[in-house]
């Protein structure tokens, strides 16, 4: 009971990307791209590790050297490699199969975040449908950074920022008032 109490208090401050179960995320959503550290990179596949079946862990860990950064908060100058862990070709993920070693994608990571009881922040590539990406999912095999596919998703994420989610955390006072103001 105790270990069950745990797993739901760390799913409960874990960041949306690594919850479980698929969500779907639209790009405008209210610190999206910052404090829930979402980011779009393109990147190139340099190796792919499964991870053990049966463990209710990831499914495959992506080696990947990172290119560029489309949205979010994320510099790929700060390292020459890096790993992001992924669920792929399961139930409650938009990553139907895992790209061969040598594309060049675009994904959308959560990188540096805290996961369960581990000390050490992981780098995600995120499960959820993502509406601005191509047929949805969380990971798109491109040709280079000349892929009309990234000129569409750039477009995608403008539009939906453009239009953001009312901020939940404003107070009442900082609201506008509903009715039109009267001229004396």
């Amino acid at each position: 009971m105790k270990n069950l109490l745990w797993v739901a208090v760390c799913l409960f401050f874990a960041p949306p990307c690594v919850r479980g179960g698929i969500g779907t995320i639209r790009g405008s959503e209210w610190e999206l791209w910052t404090k829930d550290r979402y980011c779009v990179i393109v990147c190139t596949v340099e190796g792919i590790v499964d991870q053990p079946r049966g463990d209710p862990g990831p499914t495959h860990q992506l080696n990947v050297v990172p290119m560029a950064t489309l949205a979010g908060q994320f510099d790929p100058t700060e390292t020459r490699a890096m790993s992001f862990f992924l669920y792929a070709g399961v139930e409650g993920t938009s990553i139907r199969t895992v790209p061969p070693v040598g594309a060049t994608i675009m994904a959308v990571v959560c990188p540096g975040i805290l996961v369960g009881e581990n000390e050490v922040p992981s780098n995600w590539v995120v499960s959820d449908i993502c509406r601005f990406m191509p047929q949805g999912s969380a990971i798109c095999v491109v040709k280079d950074l000349n892929d009309p596919q990234i000129l569409r998703t750039i477009e995608r994420i403008r539009e939906a920022r453009a239009n953001p989610d009312p901020d939940p955390y404003r107070t009442a006072a900082s609201r506008p008032t509903t009715a039109p103001a009267r001229k004396p």
